[in-house]
């Protein structure tokens, strides 16, 4: 089965550890979008200037928007 299947099982072992950090990337991402006023909505290019002040990870506002029903416009690559 190999490393995948090693770094799978250790994630599975780990996931209090991993539920703890996701509870407080989330917590500074609801910050973040309540200290600039986004409530339904946040754009690309938000989402990308949030990345650089604030230093986490475009997969934490995903998860975030995910979780939340946060819509994301203005695709800087024209998706959505």
């Amino acid at each position: 089965m190999g490393e995948s299947h090693n770094y799978l099982i250790a994630l599975v072992l780990n996931c209090n550890t991993m539920c703890k950090f996701c509870e407080t990337s989330e917590a500074t991402v609801k910050e973040i979008f309540d200290k600039m006023g986004i409530t339904d909505m946040v754009t690309c290019g938000q989402a990308h200037e949030i990345i650089e002040k604030y230093e986490i990870t475009l997969g934490d506002i995903g998860a975030y928007c995910d979780k939340h029903n946060v819509k994301i416009r203005g695709c800087q690559l024209g998706c959505f």
